[in-house]
């Protein structure tokens, strides 16, 4: 009886599958687990597991992926077993090998060389190094019959702990170098020029407009073309994590840069613009299976992102009434639950929580996620932003203002009876940010804030965020 369990290397396999980079697989293994890997992330291969099926089989150049089960299936009775049977293959497989070895590249994994007589004399045969031959070994320790191919063949041996591990890395490393050819900062710079130049100009309304829709298409696309799926376990290692969390802000990029441009040099005109695009890449479509959805927290790390950056552009603009807008009267469903205010529904506790940041490799003990989303920020917008250092205590008193509206909406637009303010680097600095908001709470009725709308442009919810913010939560009785 075949194992039922596809491993972590089969699965790391079929991804690379899935995106192209692999469309050959040669196993002599008779179980199905590679087959189910495939089809688990969508990809139907073409299967040969003897000469039959070769015979009618799709032209390997046009095959997505082919599977060649070289000793046949488990559930046919003409496999290969014996020692006597492994010593030779039918012509047309014979043939298909010595074609794979000439024109393909190799990379040998959990395989001996030892039994499989036929498959050693297919690549004793092949004299073309056209391609190059990898050959993976626990340790790098050979047996002797794989040394013997590995010199005549002049493959590179790479050590490996096991094969779970090495495809995981290799699948890791292989995205990671797509990732550096996919952004292009050149096709990013125009649709900032051209946002720039849309928004003087009244009489190109719809041209900008169309300009965010055909972004916001885009991102959306590519987005859903990620496998981002977080079904199997290994899908949570904090390595894929970390990966998966530098890919979404990579994807992101472009459009905070133009969200951002737009929430700072635009008018109330356009904010609906802004909020219409973040609405919809704050609301990823779900992909389900057996009606359960398997899509990540993650993936609402690009509308958290694009909503901070919108959010930032306007703070620094002092446009409050957007503010206002965005974040308390854009409403959003995430997850699959009720509507909810964006502020409250993308809370960055429930995209990017403190275990799954502290799980993060290279994250210190005092390194916390604002750090880092402060960090891409000031990477990725796109409007007037002070020095380096200034900008800490700028995004400081930001993350402050945003903690406030989120406890206030929490208390008001919500009526929830138990609320923590989002905790953030600022909440360590809190008593220089209160300080420096100072000015604006004596204000009172007079602050721009709250003349925008912020607080029901009421300073008594003014002070009771502050309150709120100051002792870290707050309830019905507080």
């Amino acid at each position: 009886e075949a194992p039922e369990q596809s491993t972590r290397a089969h699965l790391a396999i079929a991804r690379l599958a899935k995106k192209g980079y692999i469309r050959l697989i040669l196993t002599t293994n008779l179980d199905r687990l590679c087959e189910a890997a495939l089809r688990e992330v969508g990809v139907t291969p073409v299967v040969i597991s003897n000469a039959d099926q070769l015979k009618g089989a799709v032209p390997l150049v046009h095959s997505a992926c082919t599977v060649v089960k070289l000793n046949g299936d488990y559930l046919d009775i003409r496999t290969k077993n014996t020692v006597d049977e492994l010593q030779k293959y039918d012509r047309s497989i014979s043939k298909l090998l010595d074609r794979v070895f000439d024109e393909y590249g190799l990379l040998v994994c959990g395989w001996s060389a030892t039994w499989d007589e036929a498959l050693i004399g297919a690549l004793e045969r092949c004299k073309s190094r056209r391609y190059s031959t990898y050959w993976t070994a626990r340790g790098g320790r050979l047996g002797e019959s794989a040394a013997k191919i590995v010199g005549a063949k002049s493959a590179q041996v790479i050590s490996i702990t096991d094969a779970d591990q090495f495809f995981e890395d290799l699948e890791s490393k292989v995205l990671a170098i797509e990732d550096l050819h996919r952004a292009n900062p050149v096709e990013g710079e125009v649709a900032l020029a051209q946002l720039k130049e849309f928004l003087v100009d009244p009489s190109k309304r719809i041209r900008l407009r169309d300009l965010l829709a055909r972004q916001t298409d885009e991102l959306t696309q590519r987005l859903a073309a990620e496998d981002f799926s977080f079904v199997q376990p290994a899908s949570r290692r904090p390595e894929v994590l970390a990966h998966r969390i530098s890919r979404l802000e990579s994807l992101t990029e472009g459009m905070v840069g133009l969200v951002s441009c737009g929430a700072y040099y635009g008018e109330e005109e356009h904010n609906e613009i802004w909020v219409q695009a973040i609405e919809r890449i704050a609301q990823p479509k779900f992909k389900r299976e057996d009606g359960v959805a398997v899509v990540s927290a993650l993936m609402y790390y690009p509308g958290f992102l694009l909503m901070w950056a919108a959010s930032l552009g306007a703070y620094l603009a002092e446009r409050y009434g957007f503010l206002d807008q965005l974040l308390a009267r854009t409403s959003v469903r995430v997850q699959g639950g009720e509507k909810g205010p964006l502020i409250f529904a993308l809370a960055r506790d429930n995209i990017l929580s403190t275990e799954t940041w502290r799980s993060l490799p290279g994250i210190s003990e005092t390194e916390m996620a604002g750090d880092h989303i402060r960090d891409v920020l000031l990477l990725s917008v796109k409007c007037p932003l002070p020095d380096e250092e200034k900008f800490r205590d700028l995004f400081d008193d930001f993350e402050y203002l945003l903690a406030l509206i989120y406890v206030d909406t929490c208390r008001v637009a919500l009526g929830h009876a138990y609320c923590t303010p989002p905790i953030g680097p600022y909440f360590m600095r809190r008593e220089f940010v209160e300080a420096r908001i100072q000015p604006a709470v004596l204000a009172g009725e007079h602050w721009l804030g709250l003349q925008q709308g912020l607080f029901g442009q009421d300073p008594a919810r003014l002070q009771k965020a502050i309150d709120v913010v100051r002792r870290g939560g707050w309830s019905s009785r507080g």
